[in-house]
């Protein structure tokens, strides 16, 4: 399966014949994901199927519904700053807008 989110990094390597020694220029990073595939790796393949699964059902039987799903969606975006720390953060807002959003409606809340 395609990763959803990565880096994109374009190097230099040059080799100095007399000193045999390489030199490794970093000439691009950039960061990108794919909304469709993120969606798909946390709400339909497991184990993060389940979690959303159990998370919406126990929702379901909750006194204040919203609340429960706010608490996993909380959990979710600090678990993706954390894992992404490196990304820039208007790349990381994006992801996780693209994620509450499907959440949402997935829970049909939107």
């Amino acid at each position: 399966m395609p990763t959803p989110a990565r880096w994109h990094i374009r190097k230099r390597y040059t080799y100095d014949l007399t000193t045999g020694e390489w030199d490794v220029a970093e000439l691009m990073r950039e960061f990108a994901f794919d909304a469709g595939l993120l969606v798909d790796a946390e709400f339909e393949q497991f184990p993060n199927k389940d979690m959303w699964d159990q998370a919406l059902a126990h929702a379901g039987d909750a006194e204040d519904p919203e609340e429960v799903l706010d608490e996993q969606l909380a959990l979710t975006q600090q678990m993706y700053r954390d894992a992404f720390e490196d990304v820039p953060e208007d790349h990381l807002e994006e992801m996780l807008t693209v994620l509450e959003e499907a959440f949402w409606r997935r829970a049909g809340m939107d």
